[in-house]
């Protein structure tokens, strides 16, 4: 918004400012930009009452799982520890796959990210980190075919040696300097342990330590960057004739192997060897001795007294024998009673016995008092050491593992993929855990919805991020999930590498990671979220819950209000009368807006996420910018202010201004049609400075936005002339199948009807003429069962208001003047019969990503939902809570899926194979009553040259197909597919050796997977692209194929009127005015390009302009400042200069900085006494805008 003002204003404005409360009772103008004042009375900050119930509680955890090598890279001085990664003559090997290498993420880098408070501002309570202690330094064959991978411990699951950090990752100075950095800023650590194996043997290791047989020519095995594979590695290693050799390694006596002397392993969970991994008797009550192989290893770094000390001295201290047990119990315990560190995250815990855990978590308590005894500087409270375990497919139930394995928590399975956490799903999601979890203190869960072993889940990443963040219990952030970290299309799918791809920090979805902050931070500032009780609440729009929490012997009581999955920038009214009573002020902290508890209800706008986190005040300014959040033109906005005197304001960016409470003021002003206008709130009082912005939307020309839902607009508004009557909803009368809509008048009614946030289920406006029956109603049935909503019209311009919130049979009596009744509903009745509900017969619990329509997901966001639950007959059944034809993928949650399995109704049975073909056994039926289905084959790809979409963003596919055949492309959103199912659309139109292929989209990024037809050679998910995608393969398949993506490039035209705009916004004052005559003298030229719209502006004379636009930008120059008189012997120097700037004074070469007021531009600064003949320089910088320098000599 630009604010021209007359020359000398600021100046003026900065005597009055102390008398800013005197101008709330009078209108007043702040540079051409009219306030209308408000005659209420602003609430004095000591009536809001001060709230904090963030006391910590492992129930509540917030907690961040990154995998060390994967997250930053602090120190590239390690990143080539013990040789990983080079030839035998030191340099850099370049492997074909380094999808499995180390990267170069460790400690340092965590640190960094730490002090930056990147975990804070995510609410981030506990850091798990992989294992820090030392892996086996050579790599081992990530795969079977005849060309694989290096596969190096980048991970931290195979061990080498327990008593010594991984160089890679740091030295112990600095895994301790994490681990303080981290309670410094009241985070705790969680350390990844594994307990149940041992890593795998390499050549590197067996040469360096001198165990196992190795042959001659293993260098030329092992030191190479292709040809990597099983043959060529096991080939120079002699696994069977020398029991002595391989007895130098762990021994018999300590771990169950498939090697000479060695005994194999069993059947059961606790004696197999996992994945063909040394599996460590923690069963065995034998005496052991030190392993060969880390006797030569500690003697060769010259601790090997010291270590067997310690480790005696610990056994004798607790009268244990030295068993495998009570060793690694020993070297595990050391890193809590060493460093401090807060928890363990147990590594297979299924496959070790209830016995070992038990004894390790004991030891591991005493460790933590004792480290919190020793450093009580350093203790963050009394918590006791706390673990949580990996027990594949765990879900939420109480068992062994609690009882007799000690731990506080198992990681809960069951929310993996989100498909539990769908708007259809949520509300039961919560009440079932909060229910389990949060009536037994001695029960919890960890849940996650992505994975370092199974899946990505992005989908809908803002809804994603409000459900699950909210979910009871403890939950587990996967690094990456808060900013759309996509997988790594380079690396192997097998071994789940590609779930592991770098920290995307150049990358980063900005309003994603923006939410899960928000979201997060909630989360933190509220005990009662995880650990508190459930209870859903009635709202208008998404789904709404409470959670409150009462700790009587600690003091701490919480409570919280939410709603998520709202219709975008929708006011949204929720019944909170079982929590505050009438006239309780609330905060939305989701945007910091306040509302006023009336008649039992609190009204909240959801935002452009869809989210509302209501708490009470915690003391600071509460503010909320109120209007339309979709304009057209210009908009007049209020601001509503409490706890604060007044506020400072700014619109995109522009001069800021005094505003009070219920002070209006016009926006949009230098916005073009589809900009959004976003409008910055500052205010004060002594509990601190809040900083809030509002978004709202200039409307295109003729174009309704279908998050926002508007009422049509008739040709003549009618008031209705008196309030709809509520009715509750009865049982008497018709069974109700679908939604149907019955309407008496005295003309013939038309139905406009939509559910969800826009979708249309009578038509477009005016929507469809209604039938009369017999008893005097009109009526229409709209097909669906969902809720739904509608406006009764004549077909020409007179319309009630919405009616909305509805479901089943609604009765409605509408009056002359457009008032309505509405006289009765039926809630509707599914069948049995009728309900859709998935049965699949599968080895493995599948996921299931359902979806009716063309995109209206059933079962969550992809990947969906696994199914866990099984019925008598050995089916996994998933309900997916509809009663409409459905379609389907089924998939493994890493990669393998079947094609669109379409055109479903009611129940079907399915026959899942390993590879992912199918057999449809039976649909439409219930589960007494099934109709046989035809066989279904998989479809064939349809050839496209043109995908449909339209949009503001353009999205370019580029795929080279080393076979020369056309490859099929799957493209998607997290609302909709853009081309056939799946495997998709025949790519025809080429471009050179690219197979070409571009559509718009409003959506700011889409996925794919590209292809010959089939699952056997497609690639795995590519996500995130932006812009455009180059993918390009080698061999018959697409599964290792290299993918670049870049960012889209901004047309000239989109950047003229950004460049415009921000011309508009300029203050006037802040520059000389030559300088910003110049630039704005285009502005009129600028805006006659723009009204044409882009198809219809000439290209060359935008390019033109722009040139020009830019030139002048660069060359504005702010204004000179202005100094005061300055005297010999004072120690001030003061003045005013371009509002908000950075004011650099240099005296006899001293430099002394200060800031310029935003609002007066006055400037100070104490300097050391002046004295006559100094020498005295002033210049100021703002952005990237100098001033020149003025000079002094006093």
């Amino acid at each position: 918004m630009h604010l021209k003002k007359k020359k000398g204003l600021q100046r003026a404005f900065a005597g009055m400012l102390a008398m800013a409360t005197a101008f709330t009772m009078q209108p007043h103008m702040l540079g051409g930009l009219h306030i209308v004042p408000s005659k209420t009375t602003v609430k004095a900050a000591s009536t809001i009452t001060t709230k904090n119930a963030n006391k910590f509680t492992w129930d509540n955890a917030n907690v961040y799982f990154l995998l060390t090598d994967r997250f930053n890279n602090g120190d590239k001085s390690n990143d080539h520890a013990y040789n990983r990664g080079l030839d035998q003559n030191g340099n850099v090997i370049n492997y074909n796959d380094k999808g499995a290498t180390f990267h170069g993420g460790d400690f340092k880098g965590i640190t960094d990210k730490i002090n930056e408070g990147y975990f804070t501002d995510l609410g981030v309570n506990a850091l798990w980190i992989s294992a820090p202690y030392e892996q086996i330094h050579g790599y081992v064959i990530g795969g079977d075919g005849s060309e694989s991978y290096a596969h190096y411990s980048y991970h931290g699951y195979y061990v080498l040696d327990y008593t010594d950090t991984d160089k890679n990752f740091g030295t112990e100075e600095e895994f301790k300097t994490l681990v303080d950095t981290a309670h410094k800023h009241g985070i705790r650590i969680v350390m990844d342990i594994v307990m149940n194996h041992s890593g795998y043997n390499t050549i590197y290791d067996m040469n360096e330590y001198g165990f196992g047989t190795l042959k001659n020519g293993w260098q030329d095995a092992y030191f190479r960057s292709s040809g990597i594979n099983n043959s060529t590695y096991h080939g120079v290693i002699d696994y069977e004739s020398s029991s002595t050799d391989w007895g130098k390694w762990w021994g018999s006596n300590w771990v169950r192997s498939g090697l000479p002397g060695y005994t194999q392993g069993g059947s059961t969970n606790q004696l197999m060897n996992l994945s063909g991994l040394p599996d460590f008797k923690t069963e065995s009550t034998n005496t052991v001795s030190i392993p060969t192989f880390l006797k030569n290893k500690w003697t060769k770094e010259g601790r090997y007294n010291e270590e067997v000390s310690k480790l005696n001295s610990y056994l004798s201290s607790h009268n244990m024998s030295m068993t495998v047990r009570n060793c690694l119990t020993y070297w595990l315990q050391s890193w809590v009673r060493e460093y401090g560190v807060d928890g363990f995250r147990c590594d297979t815990a299924k496959h070790v016995e209830y016995a070992s855990w038990k004894t390790l978590k004991n030891a591991c308590v005493e460790a933590l008092d004792d480290w919190k005894s020793k450093n009580p500087d350093k203790a963050l409270d009394d918590s006791k050491f706390w673990m949580t375990g990996e027990v594949w497919d765990h879900g939420v139930y109480k068992d062994e593992y609690y009882t007799q394995g000690g731990f506080d928590s198992i990681i809960n399975f069951s929310t993996q993929g989100a498909g539990l956490l769908s708007k259809n799903r949520v509300a039961g999601t919560y009440q079932g855990f909060a229910d389990s979890i949060n009536s037994d203190p001695d029960f919890n869960v960890l849940s996650y919805i992505s994975s370092h072993d199974s899946v990505l889940t992005r989908g809908n990443s803002i809804y994603n991020g409000s459900a699950f963040l909210l979910c009871p219990g403890a939950v587990q952030i996967y690094y990456g999930d808060e900013s759309d970290r996509p997988y790594d299309n380079t690396a192997a799918a097998n071994g789940q590498h590609n779930l592991r791809s770098d920290m995307n920090w150049d990358s980063m979805n900005q309003e994603t990671l923006a939410h899960w902050q928000k979201v997060g931070t909630f989360r933190n500032n509220h005990i009662a979220v995880g650990a508190g009780q459930n209870a859903a609440l009635e709202t208008n729009d998404g789904v709404a819950f409470s959670r409150t929490y009462t700790n009587t012997a600690k003091d701490i009581s919480d409570k919280i209000a939410a709603c998520i999955g709202c219709t975008s920038n929708t006011d949204v009214t929720i019944d909170v009368s079982s929590l505050w009573a009438d006239g309780q002020y609330l905060v939305n902290a989701y945007d910091y807006s306040c509302a006023v508890v009336t008649n039992g209800k609190v009204t909240f706008n959801s935002g452009a996420n869809g989210t509302i986190l209501i708490e009470e005040p915690d003391g600071m300014p509460l503010a909320s910018v109120i209007g339309n959040p979709w304009f057209s033109g210009t908009e007049t906005v209020t601001l509503t202010l409490s706890g604060a005197d007044f506020a400072k304001v700014s619109v995109d960016g522009a001069k800021k201004f005094i505003a009070h409470d219920g002070d209006t003021f016009t926006i949009g002003e230098t916005a073009y049609p589809g900009d959004v206008v976003k409008v910055q709130v500052e205010a004060t009082n002594e509990y601190g400075t809040r900083t809030a912005t509002f978004s709202f939307n200039k409307l295109e020309e003729e174009i309704i936005p279908t998050s926002a839902v508007p009422t049509p607009t008739p040709s003549q508004t009618v008031t209705p002339s008196e309030e709809p009557s509520p009715s509750p909803i009865v049982s008497e009368g018709p069974v109700i199948v679908e939604d149907t809509v019955y309407v008496k008048a005295d003309f013939v009614p038309y139905v406009y009807a939509w559910k969800g946030s826009s979708t249309p289920l009578a038509g477009s406006w005016p929507g469809t003429k209604m039938t009369q029956t017999a008893d005097g109603y009109y009526k229409l049935s709209l097909g669906t069962s969902d809720d739904y909503n509608v406006v009764i019209n004549n077909g020409s311009g007179r319309q009630t208001k919405d009616i909305t919130d509805l479901q089943g049979g609604t009765w409605i009596t509408v009056k002359s003047d457009m008032s309505y009744t509405i006289d009765k509903q039926i809630q509707s009745e599914i069948p049995a019969s009728s309900k859709d509900i998935l049965y699949v017969e599968a080895a493995e619990a599948p996921y299931a990503y359902a979806w009716k329509d063309s995109s209206t997901a059933l079962a969550g966001s992809w990947p969906g939902t696994r199914m866990s639950e099984k019925n008598a007959d050995g089916y996994y059944v998933l309900d997916l809570n509809s009663t409409d034809a459905y379609n389907v993928v089924l998939h493994n949650g890493s990669g393998k899926q079947t094609k669109d399995i379409t055109g479903l109704t009611a129940g079907t049975w399915i026959k899942l194979n390993s590879d992912m073909s199918y057999t449809v056994v039976k649909t439409g039926g219930s589960s007494t009553n099934p109709t046989p289905a035809v066989s279904t084959q998989p479809a064939t790809p349809s050839p496209s040259t043109t995908v449909q979409g339209t949009g503001k963003h353009t999205f370019t596919f580029k795929v080279a197909s080393a076979t020369g055949a056309a490859p099929t492309i799957y493209i998607w959103d997290d609302a909709k597919c853009y081309t056939n199912a799946f495997p998709g659309s025949t790519m025809t139109e080429k471009d050179g050796d690219y197979y070409t292929m571009t559509l718009k989209s409003d959506s700011t990024s889409l996925n794919c997977i590209v292809s010959y037809g089939n699952s056997s050679t497609q690639s795995s998910d590519i996500t995130g692209i932006t812009g455009t995608v180059t993918i390009t393969n080698e061999g018959s398949t697409f599964k290792n194929c290299k993918v670049e993506k870049s960012a889209p490039v901004e047309s000239n035209y989109s950047k003229l009127k950004a460049a415009t705009r921000s011309i508009k916004n300029l203050t006037a004052e802040n520059f000389t005015t030559e300088t910003y005559n110049a630039v704005y003298a285009f502005v009129k030229e600028a805006d006659a390009l723009i009204a044409l719209g882009e198809d219809n502006a000439d290209k060359a004379s935008v390019d033109a302009l722009l040139a020009k636009e830019k030139a002048a930008l660069d060359s504005l120059q702010l204004a000179k400042p202005v100094v005061n008189e300055i005297r010999s012997g004072a120690t001030t120097i003061s003045g005013t200069a371009a509002y908000g700037c950075t004011v650099t004074v240099t005296v006899n070469g001293k430099t002394y900085t200060t800031i310029a007021d935003d609002i007066t531009g006055i400037w100070s600064v104490s300097v050391s006494s002046i004295r006559t003949g100094n020498s005295v320089k002033v210049a100021c910088t703002l952005d990237a805008y100098l001033s020149n320098s003025i000079t002094l000599t006093v």
